[in-house]
């Protein structure tokens, strides 16, 4: 957050900036000045009771959700168990008062309770970790705890809104939980993440499981296959690391040395370390091919279970495709800005095309059809 703001400020733009990881702090009054910082003019009284009811909608989500997930995979009736779930995020949705928020509650808790559920003896306990944006939002991790949960795993997530920002332990009281592990502390996320997994394992749990990227292996239908696949995305990763780190290096340097009275020199200085290093951009690229040709290979030769024309959707088809776009375009901003956003916008254009692909393939299981 500190960067951008920098960043932004020394291109010359003059605004308002507020960074909530400055008030994340798991107290109610931290909470209260992000209110009043976003909103001078409100009145104290009534967002002191709109911020309470807000946290009260996270923390009912939260619980309904950890009641959805570890139950949904032994219910009778898993369409009606995810019709009370979808009704209940509607009322949230609709809630306009402390009443509407804990009627939706109760509501939806009756009616889980209502239903069925057979777990026995040693169900099957899986814990899911990972980012605290990503292992939360269905969107983003590809429905990973729904699909867990249908193949009759009982779903645990520590990382929510309750746990992480108004119950958090804080980093002095987890470090040392896991010191054995982690020499210094990891910040939050990942300090957490290490933590849960520590306690997952010591309390018995069958499995844990990262937040899903790979989620098209299972499209592959050869195990051998799967596991070239796999270690392509993972030797990938290192150059695209590389990659982003550099120009990340670059950035803050330039942001640096403007505020702290080396602005005459930001620029030559930011170019002569570009123009030396510049050679990580063209190596760091050529070393994340492999895992999209790859990908396209397995497509285009049958080897997954997707129609073979999907192979022309791959991402390096995309960026040709995009390429081309840009090179009609007048000479502007915004030519520039999507010339080198020209990789992410392919990606997200693929991730768009899979994610269609996964409704429509599994709308038994997790899209409601």
């Amino acid at each position: 957050g500190e960067l951008a703001e920098r960043i932004l400020r020394d291109l010359g733009y003059e605004f308002n900036y507020i960074n909530m990881a400055d008030y994340t702090t798991g107290k109610y009054k931290d909470y209260l000045k992000a209110l009043k910082k976003i909103n001078p003019k409100a009145k104290k009284i009534g967002m002191m009771k709109a911020g309470l009811d807000a946290l009260k909608m996270m923390q009912n989500i939260d619980a309904i959700e950890e009641y959805y997930y570890q139950n949904l995979g032994f219910c009778e009736d898993p369409v009606k168990y995810k019709s009370i779930y979808t009704r209940f995020m509607h009322d949230m949705h609709k809630a306009k008062n402390s009443e509407d928020i804990n009627e939706g509650y109760k509501k939806a808790l009756e009616a889980f309770q209502s239903m069925p559920v057979h777990k026995g003896e040693l169900p099957l306990k899986v814990a899911v970790l990972g980012e605290y944006f990503t292992v939360m939002d269905e969107f983003s991790n590809f429905n990973l705890e729904q699909d867990l949960a249908m193949m009759g795993v009982e779903v645990h997530r520590w990382m929510n809104v309750t746990h992480r920002n108004l119950h958090y332990p804080g980093e002095k009281n987890l470090h040392p939980r896991i010191q054995e592990y982690c020499q210094y502390e990891m910040g939050p996320t990942s300090s957490a993440n290490i933590w849960y997994a520590k306690e997952c394992a010591e309390k018995g749990f069958d499995g844990m499981v990262k937040e899903r990227w790979l989620y098209q292996l299972r499209y592959i239908k050869e195990e051998k296959r799967r596991k070239v696949y796999h270690y392509l995305n993972a030797f990938g990763l290192t150059p695209w690391i590389a990659l982003h780190l550099f120009y990340v290096m670059i950035l803050t340097l330039f942001s640096w040395m403007h505020g702290n009275g080396y602005a005459d020199a930001a620029l030559a200085v930011c170019e002569g370390l570009f123009s030396r290093l510049s050679w990580l951009v063209p190596v760091s690229e050529a070393l994340m091919l492999p895992v999209f040709l790859y990908w396209f290979y397995l497509q285009i030769t049958g080897k997954t279970v997707l129609p073979r024309w999907m192979a022309f959707t791959n991402v390096l088809v995309i960026y040709a495709l995009l390429k081309g776009v840009s090179l009609l375009l007048p000479v502007s901003a915004f030519r520039l800005g999507f010339t080198n956003g020209l990789m992410s916008e392919s990606m997200i254009l693929w991730f768009g095309v899979m994610l269609g692909r996964s409704c429509f393939w599994d709308s038994a299981s997790f899209c409601d059809g």
